[in-house]
């Protein structure tokens, strides 16, 4: 019985991720059929680095990706070398980092729901649910940077919940300190690591550690130097995107589309 109980959480969550698998790699380089335009740079400029250590421009290892009409973050670009470099350039060669994050988000809900607090057939109902669902099933076939921002955003919202757990229980071991520590870099720093991929999520990452921390200074503040922790590491790690030299690049999307700046072009 003990047996059973142990390792039958590992087999079922095991069986999600191999579901979440296969679904994402059938006829991977088929569909959608050909590489999309984002694919298609990702691919070149994984190469180019691969090959030159430059992209398209001639500038060495860039921050910012100036591409035709917009500017990439590196994430996903960065991420693709090694990928590139042991299965050649191709499109499922393109579309596999996502397979491999949009995979192990899966996972990634199930910690995430263990960690709030939901029994385990509760939160493998939702790694299941994350696994055939069609908005992460669909972002997970595409070799899109959106996918890898989800990835690093449940991880901080893991690293969050754990920080918040750890910090509140009054039982809390001297020797689990460090871990709390670590914790909490690793939670900001999977924060930061969103505003590298997607530009979307750097308002929403923002938003949930100012909600905690405001709620934390009203009702917990005991909470607030391992936030403080949180929040250093994230800043750290974000701040090479205000630099002068990618500066006008974090406002880049606001001035192509929004309520003032929308010139309504076909």
């Amino acid at each position: 019985m003990k047996y059973r109980d142990q390792f039958l959480p590992i087999i079922s969550i095991f069986l999600v991720l191999l579901l979440a698998v296969v679904l994402r790699l059938y006829r991977l380089d088929l569909s959608p059929k050909g590489a999309l335009i984002d694919e298609a740079h990702f691919g070149y400029l994984a190469k180019s680095l691969l090959l030159t250590g430059k992209d398209e421009h001639g500038v060495s290892w860039p921050l910012v990706f100036k591409g035709f009409g917009d500017q990439k973050l590196p994430g996903y670009a960065y991420l693709l070398i090694p990928f590139v470099a042991v299965f050649d350039l191709s499109v499922m060669t393109i579309r596999l980092p996502s397979v491999v994050v949009g995979s192990l988000s899966v996972v990634l809900i199930y910690i995430l729901a263990r960690q709030i607090g939901f029994r385990h057939w509760t939160a493998w109902i939702g790694a299941l649910l994350m696994a055939v669902s069609p908005w992460p099933f669909f972002l997970s076939r595409i070799g899109f940077e959106s996918n890898l921002a989800l990835f690093f955003w449940i991880l901080g919202l893991i690293g969050l919940v754990s920080v918040l757990k750890a910090s509140t229980e009054k039982s809390a071991r001297k020797k689990t300190q460090l871990q709390e520590w670590l914790l909490a870099i690793a939670a900001g720093v999977a924060f930061a690591a969103t505003w590298y991929c997607y530009i979307a999520y750097r308002p929403v990452s923002v938003g949930v550690l100012v909600l905690v921390t405001a709620v934390s200074v009203i009702r917990q503040r005991q909470l607030l130097k391992k936030l403080a922790v949180v929040w250093l590491s994230f800043l750290i790690f974000v701040a090479p995107f205000f630099l002068p030299s990618v500066r006008e690049a974090n406002t880049a999307r606001l001035e192509q589309v929004g309520l003032f700046s929308d010139s309504h072009d076909a």
